[in-house]
């Protein structure tokens, strides 16, 4: 069934709700970003699960969206698997899965999943007959991006003593160290991504294993989604990384990128997007489901079309 994400989110207001937000690169701080914001807009109530210290039984536990949910290995469904059974209701919001069949069948009544796109709405129906099982577009577009931009600053959550204390005394959710460390170089990341613009143009394609691109990179390639990781556990943190990515996307004509969440980005600002694909159906079917015939800003490169 077919739902937007503000009228579930209004269903479920005033209830005991924990969220939580799902870990990652800059495209996870984008979706994070979005879902802090749709959560403001309905005057959703919540308190952030922290592990081994938030009792869930009677309440509404929200694990936050993204495309983790791939594998049995991912941390995603390493979490999922835990605490699926333990609260009144566990809610995945929207997510890409595939390739976890046996987590989707062990799963009840009281879980709600929220896929984002039909390819993976069709498998969880199938996979997880028990499970209610619902389509609705990335939280990412939740985000009123030039809004942002205006209302937002490049500004460190965190100085040193600040994190430790958190981290440390207070058990707050914090980014981990390595996210913080990075984070701490962001005036430089910010610099060398803006030096990759060339008359207007970005090269922003991805270098990990989900490239599709055969480790031929064009000349000034930038990965922004893992330049800019500083952990999208926090809003401070995930509102830090989406005004840069944003700001940075700001000041292009066409970016060229098989990142999701860097095109969503520059098609929400209405920048030219030249959209490729990754190494199975995720960005396909998003760009089928949520961009195509909405954003005429963003072009699909048939080159790319992967359809496995």
């Amino acid at each position: 069934m077919e739902i937007l994400i503000e009228d579930y989110l209004s269903s479920i207001k005033g209830l005991d709700l924990v969220y939580v937000p799902n870990p990652g690169n800059g495209g996870d701080s984008i979706i994070a970003s979005g879902t802090y914001l749709a959560f403001d807009k309905v005057g959703l109530e919540y308190t952030l699960f922290k592990e081994g210290l938030t009792d869930v039984k009677n309440s509404i536990l929200i694990y936050g969206g993204g495309g983790n949910l791939v594998r049995p290995t991912t941390f995603s469904a390493r979490f999922i698997g835990r605490y699926h059974r333990q609260p009144k209701r566990f809610v995945l919001l929207p997510h890409t899965i595939k390739e976890v069949d046996a987590l989707l069948g062990d799963m009840g009544s009281n879980v709600d999943l929220i896929c984002r796109e039909p390819r993976s709405y069709e498998y969880a129906k199938t996979k997880a007959p028990k499970a209610n099982v619902f389509l609705a577009r990335d939280m990412a577009f939740a985000l009123d991006a030039r809004a942002f931009l205006k209302t937002h600053e490049a500004k460190l959550p965190y100085h040193i003593p600040g994190y430790i204390l958190k981290r440390y005394l207070q058990k707050q959710l914090t980014p981990s160290w390595t996210e913080f460390g990075r984070m701490l170089t962001y005036e430089r990341r910010y610099s060398e991504a803006q030096s990759k613009i060339i008359n207007g143009e970005l090269q922003a394609f991805r270098l990990d294993g989900e490239s599709a691109q055969n480790g031929k990179m064009p000349p000034h390639n930038i990965d922004l989604s893992d330049t800019f990781t500083f952990g999208a556990t926090t809003r401070e943190a995930a509102d830090l990384t989406t005004y840069l990515l944003l700001s940075i996307l700001n000041q292009c004509k066409t970016v060229h990128t098989d990142r999701l969440h860097i095109a969503i980005a520059a098609a929400l600002l209405g920048i030219n997007v030249d959209l490729h694909a990754n190494n199975y159906f995720k960005i396909r079917e998003i760009y089928l489901y949520s961009l195509a015939g909405k954003y005429p800003n963003v072009n699909w490169n048939q080159n790319k079309d992967i359809l496995f």
